[in-house]
Parts: structure tokens; sequence; C-alpha cells
């Protein structure tokens, strides 16, 4: 499979790909300077994913809820992608949410990255 992707493949898929093929490349810049490399975003977002189904108990289909204030794109890139491998939704929720917006989501867990 290259990075480029099939048909059903899922953004951790092509991210692994990517690491594969690429592992050094550039995968996010950011103010000019190359901020995560593919293999770093994929071992990362992995090891998130092992500590999202170990210690916060996320399970396949339920939602994990994202803040996000809009400056941390990096740990939300990572972060994102580990919700995916560990088979649950990524929802984006606001810095400012109210808790009771976030429970009419449907929102499980919540993660902050502010």
């Amino acid at each position: 499979m290259t990075a480029t992707g099939t048909a059903g493949s899922t953004i951790p898929d092509l991210l692994r790909a990517r690491c594969q093929e690429q592992p050094e490349r550039a995968a996010i810049i950011m103010d000019g300077t190359v901020s995560l490399m593919f293999g770093d975003w994929e071992r990362r977002s992995s090891a998130v994913a092992g500590v999202l189904h170990q210690a916060k108990d996320v399970k396949r289909g339920q939602c994990v809820g994202l803040f996000f204030d809009n400056h941390e794109w990096i740990e939300y890139a990572i972060v994102y992608c580990a919700v995916l491998k560990a088979g649950a939704a990524a929802v984006h929720l606001g810095p400012h949410m109210a808790v009771s917006e976030v429970q009419r989501d449907g929102t499980t867990t919540v993660m902050w990255l502010a």
C-alpha cells in the first residue's frame, strides 16, 4: 500500500503507510520549521492509543472529546490519530464549551489540549 492509500483506508492506515515509506519526512511544518516527522507521529500516536485503551478504558465506538484552543497543533494531530487507532471517534470540542454541552454530545472521555 502506498501512502496515497486505497479505497477504505483509514487515517491511521495512511499514517502507518507514510511512516513505513518515509519516516524521516516532515509531516507537519509550523512557523517554517519541521515540527513533526511521520515516524514520530506514528510512534507517539500509537503510545497514546495504548494509554487510551489501558488507563482510560476507551472502547471501540466511544466518542472522545478533544478540547483544543488552536495552539497545540502537534499534540492535537497526535491525539486525534491516537483516538482513531483506539477505535474511537475523535470529537473536536471548542475550549469554551460548557460541560453540559459535552455530556449532551454523548462524549464519554475528554482530553484537554490547551
